[in-house]
């Protein structure tokens, strides 16, 4: 885990930066002293930040010019938006920018590729990256769409939220929600029969309909291109839906019949209408020679798209007898693919939780979620050679809460591996600390899967049974910040003199380890064995009362936690110690750590 000392020496480090080094690059304050945020990035160079107040901004592909900058919000995504207004792209960033290009804190939303007159739409309704790798964090991508397909059956473009073309982006801690892929366009319409002539009195049916357009593929992202290799940690996918099929194109007219005066000729048969257009597949939609990796994210709730609806079939010609309307077209083929999408790889999984995707199908079952290789995805089967990973979960959504965190008595518990992570993350979506191994534990891991830790407060038990049992326990409360809590020490074996005196050592890390260091005579009986647990080096806080009553007559100690949200996933570890007033005999108690919750 990410221990308390590192959070105070992360401070002090900050403190100790030379004064130069603050100085060296400039801060541009939008609207402040720029008018809008394209026009700080004009003006700015590489290594300058560009600060963005509160407010709503609405922009048109904003693009960072291949410079090296900070963008970033001065109060996070929830209060600071930039938005398409349905019009336009969000960001276009194609410059060559690499990962110390950073975007950070805001709301991208309501952003629109454009529509297509007769091809296929544009991708990337709110992020379109080509040839560049920059650094997404802590944003939330909502609402968007891709161009949907022109009316001569073109298909519907591709990620509704982000389209990467050749390039590397990393996005920690973001939220796509809601983003659509585009729509298929309608089939043209069926060639009309030909009416019939002073030779050829019969008329000609019409000619069936054309297909219509398949939905765009990647509701939330589409990655394409043999130099792509994005990577996306600790991020959820929610509510996203991949494109419909657009609607096959009406049967054409039957002609109508050669009228005489002895008699008329027949009247041609509408033409039947097109077959729809097929549903895109896929939340996250990887293909061309493409590269990606998920770690620790969640996907819930995602949807593939509609199949196409069948064109009506045309209308009948007229004549001797009149001609016959034309039938319906079929319906285009729904999508069983609303999670990951892998046309090519690999893709690798880790630490991700999968679950309750739909597709939307006339009658059609819901989506499963298939095994592959053991990753939990919605999957193509001719993805399975391509994907990689390992703990990953498919999972009733009991296991989360409507919020898509984990419960605490749920399967994502402790089940990650922590190796898996990127180094150049550690919080969670929330911005939560991580928590890593757990010394009391051989071998346990305590990260959690999926885009949140888990943050209740809870006690557990360190060391490896060596100290007595009940020699230190909770008498009240739980480690949450705001709070107070209260432990208590004891000697259940009754071996100090009562009136010995207790000791409560509070610390921000523990010895290396499960068992910690045992010490031979160390215990409170001294025919046992003690075991020193918790680290003196990094000591929080000694507590020390005297007045032991005897046992079951524990000495309590209470704590308060400061209200400071960048506490939350951390550990206290906590060890009691006895002080024979007698002897003079100091000796090891249990050991607690406390998983800090809010």
């Amino acid at each position: 885990m990410l221990p308390i000392r590192f959070l105070v020496a992360s401070a002090a480090l900050t403190a100790c930066l030379p004064f130069s080094t603050a100085l060296a690059q400039a801060t541009i304050h939008v609207p402040a002293q720029a008018p809008s945020i394209q026009s700080a990035i004009d003006q700015a160079v590489s290594g300058d930040t560009v600060l963005v107040a509160p407010g709503t901004y609405t922009v048109n592909s904003l693009t960072t010019r291949g410079k090296v900058l900070h963008l970033v919000s001065e109060a996070g995504a929830s209060a600071t938006t930039l938005t398409g207004g349905g019009a336009s792209r969000v960001f276009y960033i194609h410059d060559n920018e690499g990962i110390a290009t950073v975007v950070e804190g805001f709301t991208i939303r309501d952003g629109k590729a454009a529509n297509s007159s007769s091809g296929t739409g544009s991708g990337g309704g709110a992020i379109l990256i080509s040839g560049a790798s920059p650094l997404f964090r802590d944003c939330i991508v909502t609402s968007s769409n891709a161009g949907n397909g022109g009316s001569s059956a073109g298909a519907g473009g591709h990620g509704g939220g982000l389209y990467v073309s050749n390039g590397s982006p990393r996005f920690e801690r973001c939220i796509f929600s809601h983003n659509f892929a585009g729509t298929g366009g309608q089939g043209a319409k069926g060639a009309n029969g030909a009416d019939g002539t002073i030779l050829s009195h019969h008329a000609d049916n019409g000619g069936t309909g054309k297909t219509g357009g398949n939905g765009g593929n990647g509701g939330a992202v589409y990655v394409t291109g043999s130099s792509s290799d994005p990577i996306f940690a600790n991020c959820l996918f929610t509510g996203n839906r991949a494109g419909s099929g657009g609607k096959g194109g009406t049967g054409g007219s039957g002609g109508d019949g050669y009228t005489f005066s002895l008699a008329a000729g027949d009247g041609g048969n509408g033409g039947k209408g097109g077959k729809g257009g097929d549903a895109g597949h896929g939340t996250v939609f990887v293909t061309s020679g493409a590269k990606a990796q998920l770690t620790s994210c969640t996907f819930g709730s995602n949807l593939s798209g509609y199949r196409g609806s069948g064109g009506n079939g045309g209308s009948a010609g007229s004549g001797e007898p009149n001609g016959s309307n034309g039938s319906s077209g079929s319906t285009g083929s729904f999508s069983t693919y609303a999670g990951l999408y892998a046309a090519s790889g690999p893709v690798e999984l880790y630490n991700c939780a999968l679950w309750d995707h739909d597709s939307y199908a006339l009658a059609g079952p819901p989506i499963g979620l298939t095994e592959v290789a053991g990753i939990y995805s919605a999957l193509n089967s001719a993805a399975r050679t391509t994907i990689s990973g390992t703990n990953c979960f498919l999972l009733p959504s009991s296991g989360m809460d409507a919020s898509w965190r984990p419960l605490a008595s749920g399967a994502l518990i402790d089940a990650g591996n922590e190796t898996l992570l990127p180094n150049w993350t550690a919080g969670d979506l929330a911005g939560h600390l991580r928590t890593f191994d757990r010394p009391g534990v051989a071998g346990m891991s305590s990260l959690d899967i999926g885009a949140y830790e888990n943050t209740d407060a809870e006690w557990l038990p360190m060391g490896c049974g060596t100290n007595t049992a009940g020699s230190l326990t909770a008498l009240s409360g739980v480690p949450t910040i705001g709070t107070s809590f209260t432990l208590g020490v004891d000697d259940p074996t009754g071996s100090m003199t009562n009136g010995s005196i207790a000791i409560l050592s509070v610390n921000g890390a523990a010895l290396p380890g499960p068992c910690g260091t045992v010490v031979p005579g160390f215990g409170l009986d001294p025919s046992l064995d003690g075991a020193l647990l918790v680290d003196q080096g990094t000591s929080i806080a000694l507590k020390i009362a005297g007045g032991w009553a005897g046992p079951g007559s524990p000495v309590p100690f209470t704590l308060p936690l400061p209200e400071f949200p960048n506490l939350v996933g951390a550990s206290l570890y906590c060890q009691g110690a006895m002080l024979d007033i007698a002897t003079f005999r100091l000796a090891a108690a249990q050991g607690l750590e406390g998983l800090i919750g809010q």
